[in-house]
């Protein structure tokens, strides 16, 4: 199954968090299905910085519902994530999750280090810490978000 990005009433824009410090959005997915989604939620910069290996993140607050085609609330998230400006990526942090059928989640997914072009452990298959191997293996291509500090 793949999802298509659908009407944005608001789309959601990394450029609208750095200057504005908030980014609300809302728009729809539509799975290959033909299964509609809606998302409405934001993403609010809290001020505060975290230093994770030497890497400098800025913390963000959010919140995020995904509706069903008929407006019927399928879950939420809500908590704080981590955003690098020059690499332009959200990283994950601490999670609330709530579904429809009242199941509740919380998570702590914070990153622990980094490995960059030239680190021992870039692109390595083998997670190190608590992480799978599926998602350890993944093929992504490096991006130059510039040299470490």
């Amino acid at each position: 199954e793949q999802d298509r990005l659908g009407e944005e009433k608001d789309p959601a824009s990394f450029s609208d968090l750095l200057e504005k410090g908030r980014d609300d959005f809302d728009f729809f997915t539509e799975s290959s299905y033909g299964e509609l989604r809606r998302y409405v939620g934001h993403d609010r910069l809290t001020g505060q910085t975290h230093t994770i290996d030497g890497i400098v993140l800025e913390q963000t607050e959010f919140q995020l519902t995904a509706y069903d085609a008929d407006g019927g609330e399928i879950w939420s998230r809500s908590g704080n994530q981590f955003i690098h400006r020059g690499w332009r990526i959200f990283l994950p942090g601490t999670e609330h999750f709530e579904n429809s059928y009242g199941d509740k989640v919380d998570t702590v997914e914070s990153p622990v280090e980094f490995a960059l072009p030239g680190d021992k452990g870039f692109l390595e298959n083998e997670p190190k810490y608590d992480c799978d191997t599926l998602t350890a293996s993944l093929q992504l291509t490096p991006m130059d978000g510039g040299p470490r500090p």
